[in-house]
């Protein structure tokens, strides 16, 4: 198994067990994280503040992965999830497909593109931290 793959699977493993920790850990320093229309993040610890910030929007995820392409350093990740919305507790229901960078086998490079629209009316907006924006 190539170290894109091993990473890649290890990240959403740690995804599927709710383990921010050793997302994290997979993680390059200078990570770039984009979730599209929502977010962009430069750095661990932007992305670290955004994970706790999301965590619990939703109630009882079911996250599948439909499919995963490997092309050397890059990963596309082809997903569906279902769940409830903490806030308001209406169906969630998204799609997307995350494009992942391994570099020197960590995660380089990670964008989330979902549905936009869905994300806007259900979740909370994000405004980066203090910390994430005086550095």
């Amino acid at each position: 198994m190539g170290i894109t793959r091993q990473v890649v699977d290890d990240l959403y493993d740690a995804y599927l067990a709710r383990d921010q920790e050793a997302m994290l850990a997979l993680m390059s320093s200078k990570v770039s994280v984009r979730f599209l229309g929502r977010v962009d993040l430069e750095g661990i610890d932007e992305v670290r503040d955004f994970l706790a910030f999301n965590d619990g929007t939703r109630t009882g995820l079911d996250f599948r992965i439909r499919q995963r392409l490997i092309d050397g350093e890059w990963a596309a990740v082809i997903w569906a999830e279902t769940a409830r919305v903490a806030a308001t507790g209406l169906a969630w229901r998204n799609h997307g497909v995350d494009l992942v960078q391994v570099v020197d086998g960590e995660v380089d490079t990670l964008h989330v593109n979902n549905d936009v629209q869905i994300v806007r009316q259900h979740l909370p907006r994000y405004e980066k931290s203090v910390r994430s924006r005086d550095e």
